[in-house]
């Protein structure tokens, strides 16, 4: 398979509720805060959760190939409104998952930044087309991501970004959130690729047509 120029997204938990913590969803169970944290540092969970290794390494190759990445704001932490300072600086630590350019959808602007290996993070305020062509411009032609949330999904599967999506599913009702396949046209193709089961989790690859 041709792994040029692909839009591929590697999604866990997408709940939108009660965000102030440092983890997401760390109120609703270890088992989904593991699941939550493969979406956003899947490179940092397989070296840290040794029971789940072989299952992650299946999509260490994915992580390996991206050059940019999309991402929504509520993906990058819990800040609402005007930036009141820069020193949120993402869910991530030091050393973010990444090792790429990270696009910020936002409506406030902010000053770009950088971390360590690879890391930086620069803030789009004119929407997802203009994040998707800057993270296509820094990939040069390579893989990008986008890494949600739900409402950054449904845009970039809406205007045709994707060429496939990972879906990890996990045995827990939430209750609430956002769904991520919600909002958006019927009739698209898209066809099953890869299965990979774990204790306690489903990976879904899908392919859209």
């Amino acid at each position: 398979m041709d792994i040029t120029d692909r839009v591929v997204v590697i999604t866990g938990a997408s709940s939108g509720i009660g965000l102030a913590t440092a983890r997401i969803a760390a109120d609703r169970g270890a088992r989904l805060v593991l699941v939550a944290r493969s979406e956003n540092a899947l490179r940092e969970l397989v070296t840290e959760t040794t029971d789940l290794l072989d299952e992650n390494r299946h999509f260490e190759p994915f992580i390996a190939q991206w050059r940019a990445v999309v991402i929504g704001r509520n993906m990058f932490g819990p800040v609402r409104g005007p930036w009141p300072d820069e020193e949120w600086k993402g869910w991530w630590g030091d050393d973010p998952p990444f090792h790429c350019p990270v696009y910020v959808l936002t409506h406030y602007p902010r000053d770009p930044f950088e971390l360590e290996n690879g890391n930086s993070f620069h803030f789009v305020t004119e929407g997802l087309e203009t994040a998707m062509a800057e993270a296509r411009e820094a990939a040069d032609d390579q893989d990008v991501s986008v890494g949600g949330g739900a409402s950054t999904l449904q845009q970039a599967i809406a205007a045709g970004h994707l060429d496939e999506v990972v879906v990890h599913q996990v045995p827990i009702l939430l209750g609430g959130g956002e769904r991520l396949f919600d909002h958006l046209a019927g009739g698209a193709k898209v066809e099953l690729v890869d299965v990979v089961e774990g204790a306690d989790v489903l990976h879904l690859t899908y392919r859209f047509g």
